[in-house]
């Protein structure tokens, strides 16, 4: 005799199956969201223009111990590049050792190219100098790890992109920057195509919030990192964003948006309220922005 299911006995086990079924569905499909949405990670680039009297670089360094997961890239710049000496003076030497001593941090040092308008010869000499740290100095971890070229174009003709060319081979030949070598362009806006080639990293926003967001960078950004035949993609890009308006500050939901936004489109971000001398000294939202960028 065939067993039958009673109307009551049918809705009772569609019922179960239901939920069991969602059980399974709902939490896969949570998931898979929030693998496809999260935040990618990014690194903090900072341009530490701040002279390293004693404690001035302490917001950084305190950052850089207490999260040994978050990379941060931090350009040195002790006198608009490396200065006339063979090495920096005694509270450089103090100082960027601290820095070097963490395994999740990466030196760089800056080098002005005044959008390749500056005499080859002297780019060239402010690289070597840099390289020359290490063994011109008796002081353990002394020296960088690469070179952040500032105000280089973005509109592409062949005088500056053999200027670049040069400049880069020569940061990749000296002997002092070690294996880790990292090599950054900063033309401060998208710049065309041509030039992603060359550097490890390109800064491809820098300037205010206001400019940010009036001018669309964003989704121009993120354009970019989609474009087919070029070799770069968003870890390749940078963005520094300064000027954070105090109504921004204030709001921690803002602040929150503006950080996330950066670190979708950009491998290397950093952001500070300060509207003048931007990387003088650490702004009112240091703390907060090393917080989110995790």
């Amino acid at each position: 005799m065939k067993f039958q299911y009673t109307s009551r006995q049918k809705i009772i086990y569609s019922t179960i199956f239901v939920t069991l079924l969602l059980g399974i569905i709902i939490p896969l499909a949570v998931m898979l969201g929030l693998r496809r949405y999260s935040t990618p990670k990014s690194a903090i680039i900072v341009p530490l223009y701040i002279y390293p009297a004693p404690g001035a670089w302490d917001p950084l360094l305190e950052a850089i111990s207490i999260n040994p997961s978050l990379n941060f890239i931090v350009v040195v710049n002790p006198h608009s590049g490396p200065g006339a000496a063979a090495v920096p003076d005694a509270n450089y030497t103090r100082e960027i050792p601290r820095l070097n001593s963490h395994t999740n941090v990466q030196t760089v040092g800056y080098v002005p190219t005044a959008y390749t308008k500056r005499d080859l010869t002297l780019v060239k000499h402010d690289i070597r100098t840099y390289s020359e740290w290490r063994s011109n100095s008796t002081v353990p971890g002394l020296g960088v790890q690469g070179i952040f070229f500032d105000e280089t174009p973005s509109q592409y003709d062949d005088t500056s992109a053999y200027f670049l060319l040069e400049a880069q081979k020569e940061a990749r030949q000296v002997l002092g920057f070690t294996s880790r070598c990292l090599l950054i362009n900063n033309p401060g806006t998208i710049p065309d195509t041509r030039f992603l080639d060359g550097p490890n990293m390109t800064v491809v926003f820098e300037g205010t919030y206001d400019t940010y967001q009036m001018h669309g960078f964003s989704h121009k950004i993120e354009m970019l990192g989609r474009l087919q035949g070029i070799k770069a993609s968003r870890q390749d890009f940078g963005c520094i964003m300064h000027s954070l308006p105090k109504d921004v500050v204030g709001s921690e939901a803002s602040v929150k948006k503006v950080v996330r936004e950066l670190r979708n489109i950009a491998g290397a971000v950093f952001l500070t309220d300060l509207g003048e001398n931007y990387y003088s000294t650490f702004g009112t939202c240091w703390k907060q922005f090393v917080e989110l960028a995790k």
